[in-house]
């Protein structure tokens, strides 16, 4: 079920994510890049680059593709894999020095560089666009960069954007930059205000060696206690991901009165005896951080894990690679981010009425047979659920939006769709459908979302539907390309095949009902 290879780094967390468009669109390529356009829910359309044409020394990312400005560089577009060549680099082939990316040119239209854009390869020197908003995890970590310049335009960073490079100097813009933390004990923190009242922060620790516990009270110096801060005690990740020979942790306990836990916080926690351990949070918590509590290895000992009733935020990859079996969203929860729950073992899922969008990767890798989705819900990211169990799907009204893979590798087989506008490339491929039933409100249809099924007919409920027949190229850990030309064998209007239909790309008369064969010996993969 789980079909991924990590690579694992001695103080680099290393977390996989992809960022998807609201459009199904096809891949194009321009100059030295691969891109998509994608239109937004309002409307907007811009260029996002997904991959190299070719993979060369020297990369230009042009400003405008087809007229449209290129806004993002979306996750892994350049990630270089080196395992096929060996980790240890005894293989290096005739041209291996021409596969590394060493100089890349980015435009002033760039808002965003994916997680790990530009990981594992020989850049020495970046100059990053003065209007760029976000630098995702690991984007340019494994090169050979020395110095790094944040601009002022950025407000986020995912974090060791820069691990495993040999930097020596580096810039940070104002609004990343913590005031001198205060000590009590070995805990280090600072003060703020909150709604007129002073509060306490815990930014770090002071410990040196690896630790078996550390209990943060609920006050410091009679003020309460409320949040802690960003990497406070991950051993495994910094905002840029510089070695700071931090010492493992094995149990944090934390009191009642936290309201909010930052982004990787407590990331890499080996709590001893996890398959017994009870896990639970502080009644009073709200806001749970990206990969938070991610590599924790947290089993709750198989039972389900109720999340505090207060929480209404749980970021990305906050609970990615432990070991849960079932949980349930509380109501107040109104988002969650990409990969959060992804990489457990999780076989039931449900939620409370509070979230609206299920974003991409969020249960990807677990074997989930029971999920019940909240009523409100409208749109589905890219591997939202994809390598699961699920048997069946019944969608809920409001759902608008079903990005790519979001289903792929699973058992379904039964859809019920509802009043779905837009289904994303490769969204069920590899299940058990025999029948797929296209809503009305669907536009285009790509015939590469539903390969790899034992699908006998496809039912065109609209009359203003597309059915079309690109090549859908789906970039992760495996890069896989879904070939409608190589796998479909016949497509007709009778189930005798003696009406034979290739009107690919063009409008579907009124509950049209396509019935399909398939050959039987395919390539699936690149």
């Amino acid at each position: 079920m789980k079909q991924f290879i990590f690579t694992l780094l001695i103080a680099v967390l290393a977390f996989i994510t992809l960022q998807l468009p609201t459009q199904a669109a096809e891949l194009k390529s321009f100059g030295d890049v691969k891109y998509k356009i994608i239109t937004k829910s309002n409307g907007a359309r811009e260029v996002h680059i997904t991959d190299y044409v070719t993979m060369k020394n020297n990369i230009v990312i042009p400003a405008k593709i087809e007229g449209l400005p290129v806004t993002e560089i979306a996750d892994r577009a350049f990630y270089f894999d080196r395992s096929a060549y060996g980790l240890d680099g005894t293989f290096e082939p005739t041209g291996y020095s021409d596969l590394f990316i060493q100089s890349v040119t980015l435009p002033s239209t760039l808002k965003r560089i994916g997680d790990e854009a530009f990981y594992n390869h020989h850049i020495r020197k970046i100059t990053l666009p003065s209007n760029l908003k976000e630098i995702g995890t690991s984007a340019f970590a494994m090169n050979h960069l020395t110095h790094i310049t944040i601009p002022k335009s950025v407000q986020k960073i995912g974090g060791n954007i820069v691990a495993g490079n040999p930097i020596k100097t580096h810039s940070l813009p104002a609004q990343f930059k913590q005031p001198k933390p205060k000590q009590s004990g070995k805990l280090l923190y600072v003060t703020f205000t909150r709604n007129g009242k002073k509060e306490v922060r815990i930014t770090g620790h002071t410990y040196k060696a690896t630790q078996t516990k550390i209990v943060v009270p609920k006050t410091i110096n009679k003020l309460l206690v409320t949040e802690i801060g960003d990497y406070a005690f991950t051993s495994r990740a910094s905002l840029l991901g510089m070695d700071e020979n931090k010492p493992l942790i094995k149990e944090v306990t934390l009191p009642s009165t936290i309201r909010k836990i930052g982004d990787y916080a407590l990331a890499g926690v080996t709590y001893a005896n996890n398959d017994k351990r009870a896990f639970s949070l502080p009644q009073n918590l709200e806001v749970i951080g990206d990969y938070a509590f991610a590599n924790n290895d947290l089993t709750n000992r198989g039972n389900e894990v109720k999340l505090p009733p207060k929480l209404r935020s749980i970021g990305n990859g906050a609970f990615q690679f432990n070991s849960f079996k079932s949980i349930t969203i509380p109501i107040n929860v109104k988002t969650i981010g990409k990969y959060a729950f992804a990489n457990n073992n999780l076989t039931k899922v449900t939620f409370g009425n509070g979230v609206t969008s299920i974003p991409a990767g969020a249960f990807l890798s677990n074997d989930i047979t029971s999920l019940t989705l909240p009523k409100n819900l409208m749109s589905i990211g890219a591997e939202a659920f994809m390598y699961n169990q699920l048997p069946r799907l019944v969608l809920p009204g409001k759902v608008d939006s079903i990005d790519d893979v979001a289903f792929a590798y699973n058992d379904l087989t039964s859809v019920s769709l509802a009043n779905v506008h837009t289904i994303g490339d490769g969204a069920f491929v590899q299940n058990k459908l025999t029948a797929f039933n296209v809503p009305s409100n669907v536009k285009q249809m790509p015939m590469n979302a539903v390969l790899d099924n034992p699908l006998q007919t496809i039912k065109f409920q609209g009359a203003e539907t597309k059915l079309l027949n690109y090549m859908g190229v789906y970039k992760s850990h495996q890069n896989s390309s879904f070939y409608v030309g190589d796998k479909v064998h016949h497509l007709a209007t009778d189930a005798q095949f003696t009406q034979p239909w290739a009107k690919w790309n063009q409008v579907l008369p009124a509950r049209t009902t396509l019935y399909v064969s398939w050959h039987t010996t395919i390539q699936y993969y690149d």
